[in-house]
């Protein structure tokens, strides 16, 4: 019986993983406030990291950069039995809102393109000075090499503010023999509703690369309130990242 569950929550991990992959979506970066599990070192162009045991997190490596004046993104690229995708942390670098389209053209050493098709997100807000996290299809069947990627953002106005900064986030290890990952609290210190909260996370092996990524819906966390989810990661990681998203009404 555990061992069909078990299958059965892999099954609904990989799912999860494509479905936040490639067109859509939403997304904005918060703090991961690990409070409990010891020392937290902050990574450059990312909130905050920790190892799963607790012990101080090496800062991962292996990241493709690329940046205009407007956002920095980095990418952590990962090959597995499903293809190749790529877990991308973008930075808002100005003193306002942004929100944008994002295309992606993967490239392999030799300069030349990579998968089938570009691969493209949209209505990503990303608060000021603030960083958000995606995960991307990045339409590459097999396993190959990314030694690049270029990206074409495409900006606009937003009805919405980004509300992460009003997010306080606490983390734990998941309590399950079979399968790992985190237990999130999300609570709003803000006077507004926060809307579509959701809280994503990229786990990174002893290596410093990136082996897994996931996310969870919170959904609407009123002031004062929380909300909590799970953020699974079906193989063995020792640090991790965790961001947040979420909105309110401009004023």
């Amino acid at each position: 019986m555990k061992k069909a569950l078990s299958i059965l929550l892999a099954v609904a991990l990989v799912c999860a993983l494509f479905a936040f992959a490639g067109c859509g979506g939403k997304d904005d970066g918060g703090k991961a406030d690990v409070s409990g599990q010891a020392d937290v070192t902050t990574l450059p162009g990312a909130d905050a990291a920790t190892k799963a045991g607790g012990d101080q997190a090496a800062a991962p490596k292996g990241a493709l950069t690329w940046s205009d004046d407007t956002i920095d993104v980095k990418t952590y690229v990962n090959s597995n039995n499903y293809g190749t995708e790529g877990y991308i942390v973008i930075t808002n670098k100005t003193d306002k809102d942004v929100s944008l389209s994002l295309s992606a053209k993967p490239k392999d050493a030799s300069g030349a393109a990579v998968g089938d098709e570009d691969c493209w997100i949209g209505g990503v807000l990303v608060g000021a000075g603030r960083t958000t996290m995606r995960m991307m299809d990045l339409s590459i069947e097999e396993t190959i090499d990314v030694a690049s990627i270029d990206y074409e953002p495409e900006y606009g106005n937003s009805l919405y503010k980004d509300a992460t900064a009003d997010l306080d986030v606490k983390t734990s290890p998941l309590e399950d023999d079979e399968i790992g990952g985190l237990t999130v609290e999300i609570t709003n210190n803000g006077a507004e509703a926060a809307q579509d909260v959701n809280a994503y996370a990229v786990f990174f092996g002893a290596d410093g690369s990136a082996v897994n990524a996931t996310s969870a819906l919170i959904g609407a966390i009123e002031p004062g309130a929380a909300g909590t989810g799970t953020l699974y990661c079906s193989v063995e990681y020792e640090t991790f990242e965790v961001y947040t998203s979420g909105s309110c009404n401009a004023s």
